[in-house]
């Protein structure tokens, strides 16, 4: 019975947050000009500036942690080297998010505030590294 009421959990909160997603997609509207001239970005840009892919990146990720959490620690009938994996599989990712997140996101606050790339790349970098020293801190004083 409790694994029926964690499922059905499970779906009405992804329902949720696909409703959250559809209606921000719609309230964004499609109607997007560039008003920079006729020279249009390339694909890359607007696909990068277009919040409907942020947002199926967003629930991609989402299905894919999720799903991963759910093999993990579901009891089902898998084989352990499965459950094993998943549990890597998650643990991989989401060291992959914070990292790529942390990094870009002081990659592109320095280049907001005008540094060049390489500077931008050298704090991003140095950001990464102070997470890590907090991290190894963290594990040799409280986990030691």
């Amino acid at each position: 019975m409790a694994q029926a009421a964690y499922l059905l959990s499970t779906l009405v909160t992804g329902g949720l947050l696909l409703g959250v997603a559809v209606a921000v997609g719609r309230a964004m509207g499609s109607g997007f000009r560039f008003e920079d001239g006729p020279e249009r970005p390339s694909l890359g840009r607007r696909l990068a500036d277009d919040p409907r892919v942020w947002i199926l990146g967003f629930l991609t990720l989402v299905g894919v942690f999720g799903g991963g959490a759910v093999v993990f620690v579901g009891g089902f009938a898998l084989p352990s080297s499965a459950v094993t994996m998943a549990g890597a599989a998650l643990a991989g990712g989401t060291l992959l998010v914070v990292v790529g997140y942390v990094f870009y996101g002081t990659y592109l606050a320095a280049r907001s505030r005008g540094r060049p790339s390489s500077m931008a790349a050298a704090q991003g970098a140095t950001a990464l590294g102070t997470l890590f020293l907090v991290a190894l801190v963290v594990k040799l004083v409280f986990l030691a």
